[in-house]
């Protein structure tokens, strides 16, 4: 038997929101002597390494935790903030291109202000911008991809 505690807030560096949704920070009581487990990261195998530092740096408002070049044509980058230990790795490897993402996949990111968001997106010329959707008055959010075609949702919450 597991409890699952959700969206344990993960602020987020730049948009002064949190990580949440599908990339929520779980505790997990498991039955095996009472242990816990914590979500660490979500990994993402990239196409383009600086495109995506650059979307989740200046997008996402995350920041470099640390860098891993575990060999020659791979790097690994792990980002997130200092206030979560929840991250996001990124993956490049010179010898895998082909990289298959899911489309039912999407890590979310909650923002102040959807507006800001937006312009700042569309300053950035994203053009493939989903919504605003809101399904009930206290919720509204946006859909777009980031450099490798994963989606990412970021939502406003009142």
């Amino acid at each position: 038997m597991f409890t699952v505690y959700p969206f344990i807030p993960c602020p987020i560096a730049g948009v002064r929101g949190e990580l949440y949704c599908r990339l929520k920070q779980a505790t997990i009581t498991g039955n095996k002597g009472g242990k816990n487990m914590s979500f660490c990261w979500a990994t993402i195998h990239v196409k383009d390494m600086p495109k995506s530092l650059s979307f989740y740096e200046e997008i996402a408002g995350l920041k470099i935790n640390r860098r891993i070049t575990p060999g020659p044509g791979m790097d690994i980058v792990f980002l997130g903030t200092d206030d979560s230990p929840t991250q996001v790795e990124l993956i490049h490897n010179e010898n895998e291109q082909n990289h298959s993402y899911g489309k039912d996949l999407t890590l979310g990111f909650r923002v102040d202000s959807l507006e800001h968001t937006i312009r700042v997106l569309s300053e950035r010329n994203f053009t493939d911008l989903q919504g605003p959707i809101q399904p009930n008055p206290d919720i509204r959010f946006i859909y777009i991809s980031d450099p490798n075609g994963v989606r990412i949702q970021f939502v406003e919450q009142t």
